[in-house]
């Protein structure tokens, strides 16, 4: 689901993780989803994701290994047949599946060769399987949308056939995509299939593998599954000690976009200081407002647009704002890299520093070289050692150097960022059918940093409060008010936010 994001979590041995896309219904001359979404039907079922159990003995994880990877040459060979090109370098294709590189997160264990891993013990740390992450080279995810929508529906191997995804449009960097893996030919229609949904995300891939950074950010350590935390975990991990090592200015503002020297002017927010009327005041305001309006109005008016605009005027009259801190000043995510988001400007406001805050496209500083983030994050002295590189690529690991490597003071902090991330103002739900999975994972991630690290237990953070406050407005698929990841306002950033999904979500970026 959530995409990063949906983070890419590691499996917990009490949890049920899977897939959450549908197959969408798109228009066969265009390939688009015109209007409303509506999910496809195949052999009587409805195509939602649905959870491989590997100890179900219906699907083996050999069997399942091998049908994908044949599965993967003919997707590939439809792709030549359409573009002229290969999908993956034909020359490194055989082994960057076989040996699992070419996926992302616990994926790459999954397929890792049972010489490397085998499959007792795989399935006694991951013994369902949800989404399978798929690395595909980013300039190619365009004609793979194209070449998808060709042939849905389409039985692609013996046991395998493709079903659709859910992306409206081309443009992602991310496609969730339906597969029908079957396995009791003989059984009724619908009852004989598992949908499986492998996610195909595109990366940076160097002489036809995916590069170093694409492996390190969408990673997830074994022994961070052995652990039961999932490889989100090291994301967010990171994201938040790029928060905490990188603390805005004191007083420090950020300028409006459009804020010149000549016409200063900065972001604003509430004044969480100020107590607003009580309610009954405000009513009568609100119809003391609507009286006015009534009394002066040149057009005739409906009495809910009268009422909305007498209750903005009132939200104006009770709401304070002051001038908005600061974010952090360096920031990661799993498109850009490590960087620098705020330029300082040669004005002040008030007497403060001015900082305008950056899109990517105009940060400075950027790297995506892991050593380099590494020493950007935890300091390069002393000089981090190769088994520090190693640790650096696990949740667990970078937990370890942290210990380390910094104060119980910003140790700390870091742990209430997380918090923040999981359950604050910018957490994002980690399954569309169950609250009690997304706590269990978020819990077992925490569980294991206060372990690890005991000082945490100096937190004043209202874990509790934070969790009450975010279940109770926690909606999942069929209620209300519910939203799918990837139905986001298609803008440079969003789009950003989803392929992180996540990271679709990514990482997140506060």
């Amino acid at each position: 689901m959530f995409s990063i994001a949906r983070f890419m979590f590691g499996p917990n041995p009490q949890l049920q993780e899977g897939g959450n896309t549908r197959a969408l219904i798109r228009d066969p001359a265009t390939g688009l989803v015109q209007g409303g979404e509506r999910v496809r039907t195949f052999r009587g079922r409805e195509a939602y994701a649905e959870k491989i159990d590997l100890r179900a003995g219906r699907i083996q994880r050999q069997d399942l290994r091998r049908d994908v990877i044949e599965m993967l040459r003919v997707l590939d060979d439809a792709f030549r047949q359409d573009h002229g090109e290969t999908l993956w370098d034909r020359a490194q294709r055989d082994d960057i599946f076989g040996s699992g590189f070419a996926f992302n997160g616990s994926s790459s264990h999954l397929f890792a060769p049972p010489e490397t891993l085998s499959d007792e013990e795989f399935i006694r740390y991951k013994p369902t399987v949800g989404d399978i992450d798929l690395t595909v080279p980013a300039e190619r995810m365009d004609g793979l949308f194209a070449t998808l929508n060709r042939r849905e529906d389409q039985q692609l191997t013996p046991k395998i056939a493709y079903v659709g995804h859910n992306k409206r449009s081309p443009g992602s960097l991310q496609i969730n995509a339906l597969f029908a893996y079957t396995w009791d030919p003989d059984a009724p229609e619908g009852e004989g299939d598992t949908f499986f949904q492998i996610d195909f995300e595109g990366s940076e891939y160097e002489a036809g593998r995916p590069s170093e950074w694409a492996k390190f950010s969408y990673s997830s350590a074994w022994r961070d599954v052995i652990a039961g935390v999932k490889g989100l975990a090291h994301k967010i991990l990171l994201v938040s000690l790029a928060a905490v090592r990188s603390p805005p200015p004191i007083n420090a503002r950020e300028a409006t976009p459009s804020a010149t020297a000549e016409e200063p002017s900065v972001r604003m927010t509430t004044d969480p200081s100020y107590v607003p009327p009580p309610p009954e005041e405000i009513e009568r305001m609100v119809q003391q407002r609507e009286r006015e309006i009534l009394a002066t109005a040149t057009a005739r008016k409906s009495r809910e647009n009268i009422r909305k605009e007498a209750e903005a005027h009132v939200r104006r009259l009770t709401t304070r704002k002051i001038p908005a801190p600061l974010r952090p000043l360096k920031s990661i995510d799993l498109v850009t890299g490590y960087s620098e988001r705020y330029k300082r400007l040669d004005w002040k406001y008030n007497g403060d520093e001015v900082y305008r805050y950056l899109t990517r496209a105009e940060r400075s500083g950027v790297t995506r070289d892991v050593r380099a983030i590494f020493e950007g994050l935890l300091g390069a002295n002393p000089p981090p050692t190769k088994e520090d590189m190693e640790s650096f690529g696990s949740f667990l690991g970078v937990l370890g150097l942290m210990k380390e490597r910094m104060s119980p003071q910003e140790i700390v902090k870091t742990y209430e960022e997380m918090v923040d991330r999981f359950f604050g103002a910018r957490a994002q739900r980690l399954s569309a059918t169950d609250p009690k999975e997304d706590l269990a994972v978020k819990d077992k991630v925490l569980e294991t940093f206060r372990q690890l690290i005991p000082e945490t237990s100096s937190s004043t953070i209202d874990l509790d409060g934070m969790k009450k406050d975010f279940y109770a407005k926690y909606k999942v698929r069929g209620q209300e008010g519910f939203v799918e990841d990837d139905d986001q306002p298609r803008t440079d950033e969003s789009r950003v936010r989803r392929i992180n999904r996540l990271i679709e979500a990514v990482l997140w970026d506060s």
